[in-house]
């Protein structure tokens, strides 16, 4: 048998991790793309085994962090969730509701009563058996009074629920809702703890993983059920989850191995799939990208202002360029094509400038204002900028505010002498309009032909330009004085606009000539 075969076959038992595999492979003088391709030709690829342990790294870190259903409110304490709990129904990838604590259930007399059938001999990680009561002391949880649950709103149609035996939930709602098993199925915060549970007690649910530690801010630590209910579940003996809210640190983390696996945006997917260590894997999901426009105002409220502008969109551009292939072209309303109940038959708006200008031209307008959010997603400042270039084709001014509703903006006044041109300038900038190295993601420099940088905030600047200089992208300043921390960020500066005062001050010659020497 050849040493690479042993390697494989070590991987193929559960005896060696793939980073280990890859090394050794490397000694063996064999390429990371010669061995990955052997590792996907394998046995080891198409059958799961089971062993060793894998760090999630999720967006969110917060002191907030619990593992009490009725208040979890971050992606992390969603991700902790699904290792320790179960919820009565669950969703597959085509977002329809399938069993899970329930193995079946029926909605009768219009959809508002309905029989939940319990799983039989599902333990939770005490060694207590699953019962009706447990379900309903969960539910009831977010709707009871003084309930502060996200979820007290969506739960809020029950009116009653009562158990039929051990096995059987029977809850009535005020109103119809054929939908309820997908509600149980989608919203995490409906995992089912044992009955009289409290924040502060052990934690134990019926999930795969049971918690063995757990820090908030800072990671949690779950080890397999051994006597879960679903056999072909909880793959790996260790299940650690840890809250990096840097996409850089997440992105290096993945890249070094100490992190297993982390959701991360469209562009750095992109950068991720030339790296030969890393895999990536585009799933879909129920997120969707819109602008909202309010039919009960104007001039949104004119048919032909919301037409032109649906024709202005470039939807095929934007999963292209902004989401680099990763995602699907919606249609003009809240309903995401992975969704069930997603009706292809609405024909689609196309990018088509003609008729966006036709029916622009009935609306009298001459321009519109769009307004975005940074905390509306990720490419929302990006996509209004193509809707603005869009809009331009069919002859439609388009301004587009960004908003924070938590931040003033800027202000600056200019006073010029008349005698001699010699300008001053009040400025008043809030702190929370400082930009800090976190926001800035390498994705965001790495698309640059050139980096132009200020003296203000000089981490971020610095970060940056370390970032520009590694890669070849030309970094230039414009700057007046000497601004704190700015000699960390000379050294990555190509090109220097500076006022006549700046080499100066940095050389302290007083001949400005000599100085620029």
């Amino acid at each position: 048998m050849k040493d690479i075969d042993i390697l494989l076959k070590e991987m193929e038992t559960g005896r060696m991790g793939r980073r280990e595999f890859l090394g050794r492979a490397a000694a063996l003088g064999i390429t990371t793309a010669a061995a990955t391709s052997l590792l996907g030709k394998s046995a080891y690829a198409s059958t799961p085994k089971r062993g060793g342990e894998v760090t999630v790294a999720t967006e969110e870190t917060s002191q907030t962090e619990t593992f009490d259903p009725t208040k979890m409110l971050t992606g992390t304490d969603a991700n902790r969730s699904h290792q320790v709990y179960n919820r009565l129904t669950n969703l597959d990838r085509n977002l329809n509701a399938v069993p899970n604590l329930a193995e079946e259930w029926e909605g009768v007399n219009d959809a508002t009563e309905w029989t939940f059938k319990l799983r039989k001999g599902v333990e939770f990680h005490n060694g207590k058996t699953l019962t009706a009561d447990d379900v309903i002391y969960s539910l009831n949880e977010h709707i009871k009074e003084g309930s502060k649950s996200p979820s007290k709103t969506l739960l809020a149609s029950i009116m009653d629920m009562r158990a039929d035996g051990d096995n059987v939930v029977k809850i009535t709602l005020d109103n119809g809702n054929a939908d309820f098993p997908i509600q149980l199925g989608h919203d995490y915060h409906t995992s089912i703890v044992a009955e009289g549970w409290k924040d502060g007690d052990p934690v134990v649910g019926t999930g795969p993983y049971k918690l063995v530690e757990f820090e908030p801010a800072l990671r949690s630590v779950a080890i397999r059920n051994e006597n879960y209910w679903k056999p072909d579940s909880a793959w790996v003996d260790t299940f650690i989850s840890q809250g990096i809210s840097d996409a850089t640190a997440r992105t290096n983390g993945l890249r070094t191995g100490a992190v297993g696996i982390c959701a991360v945006d469209a562009r750095t997917a992109g950068l991720l799939d030339r790296d030969p260590n890393v895999t990536v894997h585009s799933i879909a999901s129920g997120a969707q990208f819109l602008w909202v426009m309010m039919c009960d105002r104007e001039p949104t409220n004119d048919l032909n202002v919301r037409l032109a502008l649906k024709h202005c969109v470039d939807r095929q551009a934007m999963v292209d360029n902004l989401l680099q292939g990763h995602g699907t072209i919606g249609n003009d309303f809240s309903v995401n094509p992975g969704i069930a109940m997603y009706c292809k038959e609405i024909p689609q708006h196309d990018f088509d400038p003609d008729k966006a200008k036709f029916y622009w031209n009935k609306t009298g307008l001459s321009g519109i204002e769009v307004s975005t959010s940074v905390e509306a997603g990720d490419f929302a400042v990006d996509a209004t900028v193509m809707l603005q270039e869009g809009a331009k084709a069919a002859g439609i001014d388009i301004t587009h505010v960004q908003l924070r509703s938590d931040c003033p903006n800027q202000s600056a006044y200019i006073i010029i002498d008349q005698t001699t041109g010699e300008r001053t300038i009040l400025w008043k900038r809030p702190n929370c309009l400082q930009i800090v190295p976190d926001q800035i993601a390498p994705e965001q420099i790495l698309g640059a032909r050139v980096l132009h940088i200020d003296g203000h905030d000089t981490a971020a600047v610095e970060h940056a330009a370390r970032i520009a200089h590694e890669h070849g992208i030309p970094v230039t300043v414009d700057v007046d004085t000497i601004y704190r921390g700015f000699d960390r960020v000379l050294p990555y500066v190509d090109y220097l606009i500076a006022s006549t005062n700046f080499p100066v001050q940095w050389t302290s010659q007083r001949d400005p000539f000599l100085a620029l020497e």
